[in-house]
């Protein structure tokens, strides 16, 4: 193996785990937003919605927070679902059903 190509290696391995740090900062920024917004949502919020209970959500951001910051290899799907699911179903459906100022 020349040289050369082992620069080249040695880049592209620099350049995934770049990638792969950029998306685990990014689902941990926003699995710790979905934790401040549950925190600060009301509890009647989360039935009003037809949602699990405030802190049932809490635990599972909690949760999926630690993961992603313990475990970063399984924290990249934990995290991304918790998160995900969070800001595009519940989020939405307590936007719906409160007002906020």
């Amino acid at each position: 193996m020349d040289l050369g190509r082992l620069v080249k290696v040695s880049y592209a391995f620099e350049f995934q785990n770049l990638a792969v740090t950029a998306i685990l900062l990014v689902i941990v920024a926003g699995t710790a937003w979905a934790l401040i917004d549950a925190l600060t949502r009301n509890p009647q919020a989360f039935v009003a919605a037809d949602k699990q209970q405030k802190n049932t959500w809490l635990l599972i951001l909690g949760i999926c927070l630690a993961v992603a910051i313990f475990l970063p290899g399984l924290g990249l799907f934990i995290g991304a679902v918790g998160m995900l699911v969070y800001h595009l179903d519940v989020r939405p459906a307590l936007a719906r059903v409160t007002r906020r100022r």
